[in-house]
């Protein structure tokens, strides 16, 4: 058995490959920043680059999807009004059948009314009349839309 004293230690590395030692290469101190880095722009310079290439780039996303968008909103718009039309409770008390008398249009006086006239509920136009009206004419309040009742 060998045991480490009777062993002679193995030459050092530089030795058994012939050169010589080698050692760590002297620390260099750090160079001053080359003329193409201080070109370079600084850090809140390029900060601002890319928020304004960010800020484009959400600009051409949203036009990209305005016009769908809008179409959403007027479909939704006019789903909305007639869910509303819908539950609108039925006029009491103007309806020919509840009078027991006919209602003449109010605009030519020789049809028949059939048209409601909203937001104020008054049946007061025929269907020809109607399509001219842009007010009431009982009440003289801005027609929002028509409805036939019959």
């Amino acid at each position: 058995m060998v045991r480490s004293r009777d062993r002679t230690p193995s030459p050092p590395l530089h030795r058994r490959w012939g050169g010589r030692a080698r050692t760590s290469p002297p620390a260099t101190p750090p160079s001053p920043p080359s003329p193409a880095a201080s070109s370079e722009s600084s850090l809140p310079e390029r900060l601002e680059h890319v928020k304004a290439a960010n800020t484009m780039e959400l600009h051409q996303i949203i036009s990209q999807h305005t016009d769908g968008l809008r179409d959403i909103i007027r479909r939704t718009s006019e789903m909305n009004y007639q869910l509303f039309l819908s539950q609108l409770p039925p006029v009491q008390g103007t309806a020919p059948e509840s009078t027991g008398r006919s209602v003449i249009c109010r605009v030519c006086y020789s049809r028949a009314a059939c048209m409601l006239v909203l937001p104020c509920r008054h049946i007061c136009a025929c269907k020809s009349c109607e399509v001219t009206l842009t007010h009431c004419p009982i009440c003289a309040s801005t027609k929002a839309n028509a409805v036939e009742v019959s």
